[in-house]
């Protein structure tokens, strides 16, 4: 079986997670705990993700979110594909599967993809107005 994206090189037995976990803690300053939960999140792709945030993107708790961080939502605007909030907070991270977007989360999600990805303050709003919408409509829940 062939293993894909952050699933390539993933290490394969505790003493090999440590070791990989260590090994990227100490070359970022991150703690251990913060590369094994984005390891966790994001497979071996962390690694371009911890690259990001040491140039200078920061890896600020979420107001709202706090086990996220700001450069982890912007690395993720600019480097998965993004064209739309929803890509992010339904379909690259797990937010909305574990029903924790609140209003001010969603909202500071979505100020953080505006200014990854140039989005005016129209384009914003409609995009947390089309995915508040979304989560009310098709899954009973919302902001």
């Amino acid at each position: 079986m062939l293993a894909i994206g952050g699933g390539r090189d993933f290490p394969t037995d505790d003493a090999a997670r440590n070791r990989w976990i260590s090994e990227r803690a100490q070359a970022s300053g991150l703690s251990a705990d913060r590369v094994e939960s984005l390891l966790s999140r994001y497979g071996t792709t962390v690694d371009a993700l911890i690259a990001h945030i040491g140039r200078g993107s920061t890896d600020t708790p979420l107001a709202h979110i706090p086990d996220y961080s700001r450069g982890e939502i912007d690395w993720i605007a600019r480097n998965e594909m993004v064209t739309q909030l929803a890509d992010i907070v339904m379909r690259r991270t797990t937010l909305a599967i574990e029903g924790r977007l609140t209003g001010p989360a969603l909202a500071e999600i979505a100020y953080i993809a505006a200014n990854a990805l140039g989005w005016d303050t129209a384009r914003c709003d409609r995009e947390y107005r089309t995915v508040a919408d979304k989560l009310a409509t098709y899954h009973r829940a919302g902001p």
